[in-house]
């Protein structure tokens, strides 16, 4: 059983991972919840997995009272369906899954894609997260983490003693089979972007620039704007237009992951930003990570 907080299908080590068990013969289940920007994304159907979720509540009290219900719901689903692994992903995960580690003859993976900042918290919510993080992580049969040096931070953030591997982010063999008849002769050349659409990701510079190539040059973007950046795909095509490239700039929507694959192909050159300096060991920790 698949335990997120979040739109699993947000995260392609989720839908590699789970494929692989239920190919194997396993009956998967993931419980999450919905997500601002990617309550869209599913997960390719599969008749070995089944995904269950609650709807998207946004920050506030409201949320609270949310993930309260969301705890209990997750009791219940695993008093009735009996798990025998349960995999908890990121922190937000870890009060629930914490409660499930006393369960008797149930086995707890935990699995960190995103790791809490470094910056201490007052708020008591994220205190709780922080404390059950480091609990969970003493508590469960196996960690994973996607790189050495997020895993050597983990440990040490965590004091944990259970075993902690490495597991790069990467496509399935599946998803890296190349079509050779798919080449194609196309007037113009294709710059592709993928995933959340945020001004560290994707800045305000890169339309500046595309309007300084020549004009058989496009970008493409597919993805979804997050809490902290909604209207940021609008500031985008409001500046390309000012640019006078709007028709230079497109705006794909929000694809699941096996359909994303299928754009990414049809494009020339791929783009992925990161800061140069940053506080945050998400970003500067990124090798083995990225869903690019």
């Amino acid at each position: 059983m698949y335990l997120q907080y979040t739109n699993p299908a947000g995260y392609p080590p989720l839908q590699h991972s789970s494929r692989i068990l239920a190919n194997k013969g396993w009956e998967v289940l993931f419980l999450g919840s919905g997500a601002h920007g990617a309550d869209e994304l599913e997960f390719p159907p599969h008749p070995n997995i089944r995904v269950k979720r609650l709807a998207f509540c946004p920050p506030g009290w409201r949320q609270k009272l949310h993930y309260v219900q969301f705890t209990f719901w997750v009791l219940l689903w695993t008093i009735l369906w009996r798990p025998r692994w349960v995999y908890a992903s990121d922190p937000l995960s870890c009060p629930v899954a914490v409660l499930l580690s006393f369960l008797p003859g149930l086995c707890m993976l935990y699995h960190e894609h995103d790791s809490p900042t470094l910056q201490v918290s007052t708020a008591k919510s994220q205190k709780l997260v922080l404390e059950t993080r480091r609990k969970l992580a003493q508590r469960a049969s196996l960690c994973i983490l996607p790189n050495e040096r997020r895993a050597e931070w983990f440990k040490q953030d965590t004091g944990t003693n259970r075993p902690v591997l490495c597991v790069w982010n990467c496509p399935a063999l599946a998803e890296a089979a190349m079509n050779k008849n798919r080449a194609k002769i196309r007037s113009r050349f294709v710059v592709f972007f993928h995933g959340s659409i945020v001004p560290a990701r994707l800045p305000m510079t890169i339309v500046e620039a595309l309007a300084k190539l020549p004009n058989e040059v496009v970008l493409r973007v597919a993805g979804y704007e997050t809490i902290g950046h909604m209207n940021y795909v609008q500031a985008l095509q409001k500046k390309a237009k000012h640019l006078g490239i709007n028709d230079r700039f497109e705006f794909l929507g929000v694809f699941s992951r096996h359909s994303l694959l299928e754009r990414c192909r049809d494009a020339d050159v791929g783009l992925a930003f990161m800061p140069m300096n940053s506080q945050d060991i998400n970003q500067y920790e990124m090798t083995g990570a990225s869903n690019k």
